[in-house]
C-alpha cells in the first residue's frame, strides 16, 4: 500500500489501535535479555532520567538495521511499547509495535544527552505509532492512557525530564486535519504536563522531513499548503509555549519515499533532539520591532525618495495589522510600492548571476540587548501572487557591543514563495545581540521558489523574535593558559595550538575575518601518520584538556585551518569544567562548515561558564569528505581559541 493511501486509512479508521495491538500483542516481546552494571537502574534517583518519545513512523524510525545495532546501548533502558511493564536493555528497534520499527532516533538522542550529563542512566519510553494522527495521541485514547501508565511507573525509580515529539506527516492529508494541528498540539503538552504531575515538562517538537512535499515530491506536493501550516506551527512552537523547543529537519536526507529520515539523518535528527532540549526555556519570547535599520554594499531603488525605502522594512506600513508571535502566520503584506524595500540593480535571469550585484547588507539596531531566536521575513508579492524578486535566503549575524564585531552567525532559508504572508525562520540556537546584520544571499528563483521575476533581492517586512536580556554583552578571544594531552599520539608538539606561532597576528573578535594561519610542521600539531585513513576504527581519538586564564562564558570554538589538506581537524566533542578539570558536568559536539583553508571558522555552541575545557578530535576533512582529500592519514590541528564572555 502506497503512503499515502496507508495515513488514508489510518486516519480515518478510528479502531486500528486496538485491531493492531490485539493482532501483535501476542508476538512481540519486552527486548532481549539483558545483565550487568551497565544497565542497572540507579539507586539514586535524581541519576535516572526518563524521556517519552511520541509521534509516528519517523519516531520509530524505518530505517533497515545494520549489523550492530541489535546489541544494547549501556546505561540506556526501556520500557517496551507493546510487552511487559518493566525496563530492559536498551537496543535497535527501539519500538516494537509494528514490523516496520526498525532503526530510530531514541538511541542517538540518548547518547548524545549522556554527553552533557554524564553520570545518569536514561531510560526510555517509546510510545509512538506508525502512520498515527495526533488525534491518537489525545487524553483519553488507548495511546494517551498508555503514556500515563508508563510514566507513572517510571517515576517509581526515575525522574521525568522530558517528551520528545516527532509527527505530523498524517495530519497533512486533510485540510481539517492540518487545520486543527496546532491547538490538538497545544493541548496535548497542556495533558501531559497536568497529568504526568509535570507543570514545567520541557517538550521538544521535530519538524517534519524538509524533504516532504519537496518539488522533486509529486506524489505529496499536492498536500504542500497543509505541510507549510505544520511547519509553521512546529517553528513557532517556542513562542507560544513556554518550556518547548524546536527541532530543524534542514539538510537531512530520506530513504527514497520523501516521507522517512534515512538512518545518517535519524542520527543527527536523534542528536538535534537532545541538543534543542537544553533550550527549552520558561521564557516566552516577543516580537520584536528594530528601532532602525540601515543598508550596506547595495542600493535601494528609490523614486523620489518615497518608494523602495530600506526602512520600509520595519515600519509596518503595509501589514494587515501589528505582528505578534502569536499572529504572525495570519499578518499578511500589501507589497505596494510604498511600503517596500528593493536593490536598484536589474540583472536577468536572476540578480545572483552578475558578479557585480554586491549580495545586499542590511543592518538592524534592536531597542535593548536581546537573546534572539528567530527571524521573521514576510514575501514580496509586487502586488501580484508572488515575486521572485523575494529575499529567500539570508546569512544573520550577530554583534552584541553595539555593531562593532560580529562573531557569531547562521544561515537560514524560506522553505516556499511566501506571497504575501510571513515565515519564521528558527534559529539553532539564542543569540545574544543588540545589532543584527543581515546579508541577503539568495531571491526566491535562486532558490527554485518560483514566482515572476528575480532580477532584484526585495523584501517587505523584517521582524526578530526573542526576549531582553541583561547579559554581559562584552565578547572577546580567549587564549587557553595551557594545554595537555591524554590520548593519542603527536609528532608535531600541541603548544604550537596555542603559542600563536603561525597566525599573522594575534587575533581578537573584529579581526577573526582578516586572521590566517601559515601552515608548517614547525607551527601546528598533528598525530603520528597512519595510512591510509587515520579515522578508520583502528586509532583511538585525539584527546586534549585546555585550561584558560579564569572562568568565562564560552559560545564558540575559534579554528584555523589546516591548510586545505584533508588531515584537517573537523568534528570535536568539547566537555567543560568550572572547577579545573576536577569534574566535568557539560558536553556538547561541535563540526566545521566546509573547508577552511588557511582561514578560521567560529564554531557555536550553546552558551556554558568554565575555566577548562576538554577536547577530543573524532574527524578530519577526508572523513568528512571536505575539500582537497590529499592526505587524511593523520589528524591536526594549526591554532584555536575561545570566544567567550566574562
Amino acid at each position: 500500500m502506497k503512503f499515502k493511501a496507508w495515513m488514508h486509512a489510518l486516519a480515518t479508521s478510528r479502531r486500528w489501535p486496538l485491531m493492531l495491538a490485539g493482532a501483535l500483542g501476542g508476538l512481540l516481546t519486552a527486548g532481549a535479555a539483558w545483565s550487568g552494571t551497565d544497565w542497572d537502574i540507579p539507586s539514586d534517583k535524581t541519576k535516572f532520567h526518563v524521556f517519552i518519545i511520541g509521534g509516528q513512523s519517523n519516531a520509530s524510525g524505518v530505517a533497515p538495521l545494520e549489523a550492530g545495532d541489535t546489541n544494547p546501548v549501556p546505561h540506556v533502558l526501556r520500557i517496551p511499547t507493546v510487552g511487559n511493564l518493566a525496563w530492559g536493555a536498551a537496543a535497535h528497534p527501539l519500538h516494537n509495535r509494528l514490523s516496520s520499527d526498525q532503526f530510530g532516533l531514541g538511541l542517538d538522542f540518548a547518547r548524545q544527552y549522556m554527553k552533557t550529563h554524564p553520570g545518569v542512566t536514561v531510560g526510555l519510553i517509546p510510545v509512538a505509532w506508525g502512520g498515527a494522527p495526533i488525534s491518537y495521541f489525545a487524553k483519553g485514547s488507548v495511546t494517551y492512557q498508555d503514556i500515563i501508565t508508563k510514566v507513572n511507573f517510571a517515576k517509581q525509580s526515575g525522574v521525568l525530564k522530558g517528551m520528545l515529539w516527532q509527527q505530523g506527516e498524517s495530519d497533512t492529508v486533510y485540510q481539517s486535519l492540518a487545520d486543527a494541528y496546532e491547538a490538538a498540539l497545544h493541548t496535548l503538552i497542556s495533558n501531559i504536563r497536568a497529568d504526568t504531575g509535570e507543570p514545567n515538562l520541557p517538550f521538544v517538537a521535530g519538524e517534519v522531513g524538509s524533504f516532504y512535499g519537496a518539488p522533486d515530491d509529486p506524489e505529496h506536493l499536492p498536500n504542500i499548503s497543509r505541510i507549510r501550516t505544520l511547519r509553521g506551527i512546529f517553528a513557532t512552537l517556542p513562542s507560544k509555549v513556554s518550556y518547548t523547543a524546536f527541532v530543524s529537519s534542514a539538510e537531512l536526507g530520506h530513504i527514497g519515499d520523501h516521507v522517512h529520515f534515512n538512518r545518517a539523518s535519524l542520527i543527527t535528527l536523534g542528536q538535534r533532539h537532545a541538543d534543542a532540549l537544553a533550550t527549552a526555556k520558561s521564557q516566552r519570547p516577543a516580537m520584536i520591532t528594530p528601532s532602525s535599520i540601515s543598508l550596506q554594499a547595495s542600493h535601494e531603488l528609490n523614486h523620489n525618495g518615497s518608494y523602495y525605502a530600506v526602512s520600509h522594512l520595519i515600519d509596518g506600513s503595509g501589514l494587515s495589522s501589528s505582528a505578534s508571535v502569536t499572529n504572525a502566520g495570519t499578518v499578511t503584506h500589501s507589497s505596494s510600492l510604498a511600503n517596500t524595500w528593493c536593490t536598484l540593480e536589474q540583472t536577468f535571469p536572476n540578480y545572483v548571476s552578475s558578479s557585480a550585484n554586491p549580495n545586499p547588507v542590511l543592518v538592524a539596531t534592536l531597542p535593548t540587548l536581546s537573546n534572539i531566536q528567530a527571524l521573521v521575513t514576510w514575501g514580496y508579492g509586487d502586488g501580484g501572487p508572488g515575486s521572485g524578486n523575494s529575499a529567500a535566503k539570508f546569512l544573520v549575524e550577530f554583534s552584541s557591543d553595539q555593531g562593532q564585531t560580529y562573531p557569531l552567525s547562521e544561515t537560514v532559508s524560506t522553505t516556499h514563495l511566501l506571497q504575501s504572508a510571513s515565515q519564521t525562520l528558527q534559529f539553532r540556537r539564542s543569540y545574544l545581540a543588540s545589532h543584527i546584520r543581515v546579508t541577503v544571499l539568495a531571491n526566491a528563483a535562486g532558490l527554485g521558489h518560483g514566482g515572476s521575476g528575480g532580477d532584484r533581492h526585495c523584501m517587505s517586512e523584517l521582524r526578530f523574535v526573542g526576549y531582553a536580556s541583561q547579559a554581559n554583552a562584552s565578547y572577546s578571544v580567549i587564549k587557553p593558559s595551557s594545554i595537555s594531552q591524554d590520548v593519542g599520539s603527536s609528532e608535531f608538539p600541541l603548544i604550537n595550538i596555542i603559542n600563536a606561532s603561525g597566525l599573522n597576528a594575534e587575533p581578537t573578535v573584529g579581526g577573526l575575518n582578516g586572521s590566517s594561519h601559515v601552515l608548517d610542521g614547525a607551527n601546528v600539531w598533528a598525530t603520528w601518520y597512519s595510512p591510509p585513513q587515520y579515522f578508520d576504527g583502528s586509532n583511538p581519538n585525539p584527546r586534549m584538556t585546555l585550561t584558560l586564564p579564569s572562568a568565562q562564558t564560552l559560545e564558540g570554538l575559534i579554528l584555523w585551518g589546516y591548510g586545505g589538506i584533508a588531515n584537517a581537524a573537523t568534528n570535536f566533542d568539547l566537555e567543560f569544567s568550572a572547577n579545573g578539570g576536577t569534574t566535568w558536568s557539560s558536553r556538547v559536539t561541535v563540526n566545521t562548515t566546509s573547508e577552511l583553508g588557511l582561514a578560521c571558522e567560529v564554531l557555536s555552541f550553546p552558551a556554558v561558564r568554565a575555566n577548562a575545557v576538554r577536547m577530543t578530535v573524532h574527524g578530519n576533512a577526508r572523513l568528512r569528505s571536505q575539500g582537497s582529500q590529499l592526505g587524511g592519514d593523520r589528524v591536526g590541528i594549526s591554532e584555536i581559541r575561545f570566544l567567550g564572555r566574562p
